[in-house]
């Protein structure tokens, strides 16, 4: 056994872990040889031993009801859409879709604008990801006050 305990010294890291690569045992075998930082700090995964040091530590946040949907007008069966989410205070306005025979009618404009009327009269602040509504704002410089910053 004294060629053995070579080779476990040999392997040995600084932090007392042993390492497994070279004796033939999967990566799952390394909790056996885990030692001095079994307490919670130590996660094992398939390429080897991660070790996670508790020194960040996050804020529990409150939950809050996210509701997510659509603003829609409807045209000939068709229907023209400007997507969002809603949490707290603030309107998300995530995507613009318009079927391709609808447009060049002004829905997208009409989506846009229905969106930010309401999030005025709710008193909500407007988080845009829709380029077509980003683009509406800056050429309606009065729902700029609605847009986060």
């Amino acid at each position: 056994m004294a060629g053995g305990s070579k080779k476990l010294d040999r392997n040995s890291n600084r932090h007392g872990v042993i390492s497994t690569r070279n004796r033939g045992l999967g990566p799952y075998a390394r909790a056996k040889y885990s030692s001095s930082l079994n307490d919670g700090g130590t996660r094992f995964s398939k390429k080897g031993v991660i070790f996670v040091w508790n020194i960040f530590h996050r804020k529990s946040l409150p939950l809050q009801l996210v509701t997510s949907g659509r603003f829609e007008i409807e045209q000939s069966g068709r229907v023209a859409y400007l997507e969002y989410s809603l949490a707290g205070n603030i309107l998300e306005l995530i995507h613009t879709e318009v079927p391709e025979e609808l447009r060049h009618l002004g829905l997208a404009t009409a989506l846009a604008e229905n969106a930010l009327r309401y999030a005025r009269e709710h008193n909500l602040k407007v988080d845009i990801v829709c380029p077509n509504v980003r683009r509406f704002v800056a050429d309606h410089p009065e729902y700029s006050d609605l847009e986060m910053h």
